[in-house]
């Protein structure tokens, strides 16, 4: 069997040449740069990556790569430092192909390096066999869901910072088993409110309204593994939403439903980013209040929230014009203990406040008329979730 290379053989030990020799910049600290790129022919950027400066097991700095798969720490002071990267993207690349390269890498047809040879140790086993091969044909066909090894592998450079200085550490990703680079990810994201963007975790796709001074999604959040409604959400760091009716169909056209602390990521700070994409956020009380005042207070909101017709509200939908444009869909709700109800009836829309008892405060639109309703709900009814630009 052939072992897989050891991650000291793609770490870059600074400075190596003369992109990352010392200069001087000022008396306060360093400037990291550089890029996040997929190892593939194009090296396409990975925008809106996590990328973490770490100091031991700390996390000193956290920032987000730009659409070009670019990112900057600036002032940073003497030491030495580890570059983490945590994708925005979601997995992919893998099939039929990949399977029969790592079978001929272990026969010793061909030859894996790098992070291409570790991508392939898809089983976490420390070596690249035929095991690795058949997983993932396995996960190619849908057999199975996971690999051991996780889904995505970066570079992790190691910095010594000794005075002040620019370094350009570029950094390459790959998706485990993607071992011939395949796979091109979406360099899409948003631009400027009124556009579209791709959520690179799943791949959705959301379209964006401004209204009055806020930037909302038009759509409700539809991120997760769906998980039967006679079922509670659990925090075991994976996204998990309802679809009416247990019917997948549904979250296609009203988005999941959610529990109060999944929809908020388990966090209890107003505005915190809960389920939403980076640089979103579950709107507040005070933010909904906004979009309220605005638009004809409580009496004629709701209203001007709705989506006209009765596509996706029941009879009588009364007073519907969506003339904020926020297209609100009757998505109904996921009672506590498992029932659903109310679809095309109600939608109830998280806000990020937490009522205290085990309750939270939703805002509730109807078709029996243009009322907003504020509601003071129990956290484990799931709702809809949309979400608020930063």
């Amino acid at each position: 069997m052939m072992p897989v290379a050891t991650m000291s053989s793609i770490i870059c030990n600074l400075p190596v040449n003369a992109d990352t020799a010392f200069l001087s910049v000022n008396n306060s600290g360093s400037t990291i740069q550089g890029s996040v790129r997929y190892d593939n022919a194009a090296g396409t950027p990975l925008g809106n990556a996590t990328v973490d400066l770490k100091q031991g097991n700390n996390v000193l700095i956290t920032t987000i790569t730009g659409n070009d798969g670019t990112y900057s720490f600036q002032n940073v002071l003497p030491g030495s430092y580890v570059i983490k990267v945590t994708p925005a993207h979601p997995w992919g690349g893998v099939n039929n192909t990949d399977a029969l390269i790592i079978l001929k890498n272990y026969l010793g047809l061909v030859t894996l390096t790098g992070l291409k040879l570790l991508a392939a140790d898809v089983n976490n086993s420390g070596y690249v066999n035929c095991t690795d091969a058949m997983v993932t044909q396995k996960r190619f066909l849908g057999i199975t869901t996971s690999f051991a090894a996780g889904d995505w592998l970066f570079e992790s450079p190691v910095l010594t910072l000794t005075e002040p200085s620019v370094q350009t550490v570029d950094i390459k990703g790959i998706c485990a088993g993607d071992v011939n680079g395949s796979y091109v990810p979406s360099v899409q994201t948003f631009t400027t409110c009124g556009s579209s963007f791709t959520d690179f975790r799943d791949g959705q796709v959301y379209t964006t309204v401004m209204i009055i001074n806020q930037c909302w999604m038009k759509q409700n959040m539809n991120l997760g593994t769906m998980i039967p409604g006679a079922s509670n959400q659990t925090d075991n760091g994976v996204a998990e939403k309802y679809c009416y009716n247990d019917d997948p169909a549904n979250c296609l056209i009203y988005g999941g439903l959610y529990q109060w602390d999944e929809l908020m990521q388990y966090s209890t700070n107003q505005s915190a980013r809960g389920i939403c994409p980076e640089g979103w956020h579950i709107p507040s009380f005070n933010e909904w209040e906004n979009l309220v005042v605005n638009f004809g207070g409580v009496d004629h909101c709701g209203g001007h929230m709705k989506t006209t017709g009765l596509t996706y509200w029941m009879a009588p939908n009364s007073g519907a014009t969506n003339a904020s444009g926020f297209s609100a869909r009757g998505a109904g709700i996921r009672e506590s203990y498992g029932p659903f109800s109310y679809l095309k009836g109600y939608t109830y829309l998280a806000s990020s406040n937490n009522g205290g008892d085990g309750y939270c405060f939703d805002m509730v639109l109807t078709t029996s008329g243009p009322d907003l309703f504020y509601y003071d709900i129990d956290r484990t009814y799931g709702t809809s979730v949309r979400c608020l630009k930063d």
